[in-house]
């Protein structure tokens, strides 16, 4: 018999998007697209990537420190599912992978669907992926890159997901160019930004309303990078929703143009929407993922519509420290 399938939902480790409809539809889709006694029936939830600083504690979100976000998980599913759900406390986790199957295992039997698992560090996840492995074979597992990265190093423990020369790459200026689009507004990407800025080899160009004048055939003249990127955000602004989509296709048109001048061996895309908008405008449909260079940031091969193959760094907005976007373009991929 062929192996039975694990199903993997991906969610944001911050909690944004509509995770109860979501997980909805994809349970509904798996039990209409296969046999019932082989269809997950019960969902493992945990979005926590404690190498991002992003825990569950009572089953509110956490992030750096320790500290609450005021964002509780079972109440945001209760809010778009009638599922049932059940919240399994750090306690559970820390007394084993054997008793935590047990709590599944019972919670299932109860009719429970959704099981949200606490978690603060890796071995909890590896705990929580044991269990659920040994107890709930055929449940969908949700998560962010955290939970994904424990569940992959149980599959194939013969790989590391993160490559292990991150730490000591470097990168020749002797090579084309890197271009950083950075369209994120979380304070963490803007502190990146400004680290970035201040680097002798890279040319910054902060995105204004008539940017076409920076954009000359010599703006990268006795530099190895380019910076394009979006001013602060005010205080009171929305961080996700149409006005940031905006935003970002905009730097999205001024970074494509950038992108025929600079002819860039490595690109770095910070931000969803930005990655989304600058991919698309240089005909990039497809990329393929080699590895893995720091937590929760992957580097991809793309080619673009001129049929350059370029190497495409993707780093969400909120990952990281001041220093991360510095580190990415001195790796040698």
């Amino acid at each position: 018999a062929p192996p039975q399938a694990i199903w993997y939902k991906k969610i944001d480790s911050t909690l944004r998007g509509n995770l109860g409809s979501e997980l909805d539809a994809m349970l509904r889709a798996l039990a209409d697209s296969q046999s019932r006694n082989v269809a997950p029936a019960c969902a493992v939830i945990c979005p926590a990537f404690p190498d991002q600083g992003r825990g569950l504690r009572q089953g509110e979100l956490v992030l750096h420190a320790g500290g609450a976000q005021n964002i509780h998980l079972p109440a945001r599913l209760a809010e778009q599912t009638a599922r049932p759900q059940v919240t399994i406390a750090l306690a559970d986790v820390r007394a084993g992978a054997a008793h935590l199957g047990q709590r599944l295992q019972k919670s299932v039997q109860d009719g429970t669907q959704f099981l949200i698992i606490d978690a603060l560090t890796n071995a909890d996840l590896t705990t929580i992926v044991t269990a659920a492995r040994q107890a709930v074979p055929q449940a969908l597992f949700c998560g962010s890159a955290g939970l994904a990265g424990a569940l992959a190093r149980q599959l194939w423990p013969q790989h590391s997901s993160t490559s292990s020369h991150a730490a000591d790459r470097t990168w020749s200026a002797a090579e084309t160019a890197t271009l950083v689009v950075a369209g994120s507004g979380n304070p963490i990407a803007q502190q990146q930004i400004q680290q970035l800025r201040g680097k002798r080899h890279v040319r910054a160009i902060e995105w204004q309303a008539q940017p076409a004048s920076a954009l000359d055939p010599e703006l990268m003249v006795s530099h190895s990078a380019l910076l394009m990127h979006l001013p602060p955000p005010p205080a009171s602004a929305q961080l996700d929703g149409p006005e940031a989509r905006i935003q970002a296709d905009r730097l999205g048109e001024q970074a494509a143009s950038a992108w025929q001048i600079v002819q860039p061996r490595r690109v770095i895309l910070t931000g969803g929407d930005t990655a989304m908008a600058v991919l698309s405008k240089v005909g990039i449909a497809r990329l393929q993922i080699i590895e893995e260079v720091m937590p929760g940031i992957p580097l991809a091969l793309g080619q673009d519509k001129w049929g350059r193959v370029v190497q495409v760094i993707l780093k969400p907005g909120g990952f990281g420290d001041e220093q991360t976007l510095a580190t990415l373009i001195d790796i040698e991929c």
